[in-house]
Parts: structure tokens; C-alpha cells; sequence
């Protein structure tokens, strides 16, 4: 007699199974490996890319550009800050005029990036 893959007789002994786990959980960590070199080798093509893009614009001659103000920096800055704290305070619900309840955060500064 002869044994087919789908025989219902035919059970697979602890050895067998030990070594299917095994062979499976290789395969899973070859493809792992595989994928993370594949990443990696993605990204640094990605920065040699914009390195040399960035190179090539400032090698190119540009017009110098006009800078504002610093009083008109200053109110840009507190217009900012001032929108940003807004929004958070819209987002935990706390009005201005509670002071029974006050924000869970204090804003100790904002970056501009």
C-alpha cells in the first residue's frame, strides 16, 4: 500500500513535526533577513539620491532672497504660537475663561523647523 499525502491513517511523529517547525521558522527568518537587507539597501540608494540632488541645487547660482523684518518675524512667531495654542486647547476642550479646569500640558516652547 501505498501512503498519499491526504492518507488519514498516517500521523506525523514528534521528530517529523520538530523538524517542520524548524524548517518553516528558517524559511520565515531567511525571508525576514532578505526583506531587511532589501530595506536597507533601498534607503541608502534613496540618500546618495537626494544627497546629490541637493549637491547639484547648491551648485547652481540663485538670487539672494529678500528676509523679512524682524518685527514682522516676531508677530509671525507669536501668531503662531498663539494658533497652535488654540488648536490645542480646541482639542481638550478647555475654554479660555475656566479656571476651575486646566489644561493637562503647559507649552514651554515651539520649534520652527
Amino acid at each position: 500500500m501505498v501512503l498519499s499525502a491526504v492518507d488519514p491513517t498516517y500521523y506525523y511523529n514528534v521528530g517529523e513535526i520538530l523538524l517542520l517547525c524548524l524548517i518553516g521558522l528558517a524559511i520565515v527568518i531567511l525571508a525576514l533577513a532578505v526583506l531587511i537587507v532589501l530595506i536597507m539597501g533601498i534607503s541608502k540608494v534613496i540618500v546618495a539620491i537626494e544627497k546629490a540632488l541637493d549637491n547639484s541645487a547648491n551648485n547652481k547660482t540663485t538670487a539672494p532672497v529678500a528676509t523679512a523684518s524682524p518685527v514682522s518675524a516676531t508677530a509671525e512667531d507669536e501668531e503662531t504660537v498663539a494658533a497652535i495654542t488654540a488648536a490645542l486647547l480646541a482639542f481638550y476642550d478647555v475654554s479660555a475663561d475656566e479656571e476651575a479646569v486646566p489644561p493637562p500640558f503647559v507649552i514651554r516652547s515651539i520649534k520652527k523647523i
